[in-house]
């Protein structure tokens, strides 16, 4: 062997093998992952247990009802849902008790304690019907039935409060009354009491807000149609009894404040502010 081989096989035992050496960039993330990967893991492994069980992560991330523009967050004014809720009043309607259907619109029905409450109103010969109707579930929940022949006035006006009242509604509404009996003492402390003859419409709340323009939405046309029914069939029971044109059609229309007769309205603030009475989009929740 030559003195140069000897040479090399003396320096490649002298040298140690040395470790493929590695990018810093790959070695530092893999020993040191970022605070920021920690944190993205801890989240993950949360969601894995019983916050996912329960589906509230979902829940959380789609919780910004808010951000959404204010006409699309109310069922009632989504695609064709409206017209499915008078095809399932038009099926409730009877020939003898209500005659034909004349309109109807979606408005605001507000009650002695001051609720609102999202109502579908239909007018037809003879009766006026209160529809409480779930938009969310597109089922009637409930029919109130005033026979046109038996109102007695129709006010038109601004809202007017006492003084100690703490929520003041703008805008005007209709007062429709039928009968002269004065409210009773357990009705009128009774929140829930469908007793008082009369009832309070007003402009649905997209439109009082400004944020629709649709005249089925809006009271401003609602006070000639039912003015006009009552006069109709006043003055066909008339006809029947045979009494003149002016006494059948003796009720009253007239303009002024429509009082709303309660003295904090607490509960109405708090129930008026959150629009508890209308089927919105409400988050994880709708009702």
């Amino acid at each position: 062997m030559s003195g140069e081989e000897q040479s090399g096989e003396a320096a490649a035992r002298a040298t140690p093998e040395q470790p493929p050496v590695l990018p810093v960039s790959e070695t530092a993330a893999e020993a040191n992952p970022s605070k920021t990967e920690q944190m993205q893991v801890a989240e993950d492994e949360s969601r894995g247990g019983i916050t996912d069980l329960w589906g509230f992560s979902e829940k959380i991330d789609n919780w910004q009802v808010s951000s959404m523009p204010e006409d699309k967050q109310y069922f009632a004014v989504e695609g064709n849902v409206l017209d499915a809720a008078i095809s399932a009043v038009k099926s409730r309607l009877d020939d003898a008790r209500d005659g034909n259907l004349r309109n109807y619109w979606l408005l605001t029905e507000i009650d002695h304690w001051d609720l609102e409450r999202e109502r579908l109103i239909v007018l037809t010969d003879k009766t006026l019907i209160s529809v409480k109707y779930d938009f969310i579930h597109t089922r009637i929940e409930e029919l109130r039935y005033v026979l046109l022949s038996r109102v007695s006035e129709l006010l038109y006006g601004e809202f007017k409060y006492p003084s100690t009242y703490f929520f003041n509604r703008g805008g005007v509404g209709l007062k429709v009354t039928w009968g002269s009996e004065p409210m009773g003492f357990f009705t009128r402390w009774n929140p829930l009491s469908s007793s008082p003859q009369y009832t309070i419409l007003a402009s649905h709340i997209l439109v009082r807000r400004g944020r629709a323009s649709n005249p089925k939405l809006e009271l401003e046309g609602v006070v000639p149609e039912i003015e006009k029914a009552i006069q109709d069939i006043k003055e066909a029971e008339a006809s029947k009894e045979g009494a003149t044109a002016t006494e059948a059609t003796k009720f009253t229309v007239k303009e002024g404040e429509i009082v709303i007769d309660t003295m904090w309205g607490i509960s109405a603030m708090v129930h008026n502010q959150s629009n508890l009475g209308f089927n919105k989009k409400r988050g994880a929740v709708d009702f």
